[in-house]
Formats: C-alpha cells, structure tokens, sequence
C-alpha cells in the first residue's frame, strides 16, 4: 500500500472515532435535552387535545342554537307572509269600495247603535 492510501485510512478511522465518541458521550446532554422536549411537546399535546374537545362541545350547542334560531326566523318569516297576505287583501277590499264605503270604514261609522 502507499502512503496516500495508509494516510486516508488513518483519516478515516479517526473520523470514525470522533464520530462514536461525539454520538455515545455527547449524546447525555442531547437525549436528556430530546427527552425533555418530547415530554413537554406530549403534555402540550394533551391540553390542546382537551381544549379541542372542549371547543367541540361548543360547536355542537353553537350549532344547535343556530337550528333553533333557523326554525323561529323561519316560523317568522311564515307569519310576515301570512300578513302580508291579509294587507293586501284588505288594501284590495280598500280599493273597491266607494266614498261612502270608504267614510265609513276610515271613520269607523256604524250604521246601527251599539246594543251592548
């Protein structure tokens, strides 16, 4: 063998003995460092799952509420119809009538005396 190829085995080596010291005795600090991180990320994971939750519960009756709310503004769009209807209808009987029909439905006149 030459020296070139000596020398780059020698590297080599070392370079591999750095790494197995750097990886088995520097890595204390490092996975105590991982294994604190991992467990603060695990109980952070564990609030947010509850908070999840939580905010699920609230979806569900703000959902609710609004079918509720949908239901009485449709049950009140139905009676704005209805009266609108009975409006137009009286406008209608409003609109056949003639001077004497219209004095006496605008003045409120009776014909015959109150028997009550």
């Amino acid at each position: 063998m030459n020296k070139w190829m000596i020398g780059f085995l020698v590297a080599l080596l070392s370079f591999y003995l750095i790494m197995v010291f750097v990886v088995d005795y520097g890595s204390d600090k490092d996975s105590s460092n991982i294994q604190n991180k991992v467990e603060e990320l695990e109980t952070k994971s564990k609030e947010l799952t509850e908070q999840n939750k939580m905010l699920d519960l609230k979806i569900e009756n703000l959902e609710e509420t609004t079918d509720s709310l949908s239901e009485s503004i449709a049950i009140v769009e139905l009676e704005q119809s209805q009266l609108k209807e009975k409006r137009d209808e009286k406008i209608s009987s409003v609109d056949g009538m003639d001077n004497n029909e219209l004095f006496s439905f605008f003045a409120n006149f009776k014909t015959q005396p109150n028997t009550d």
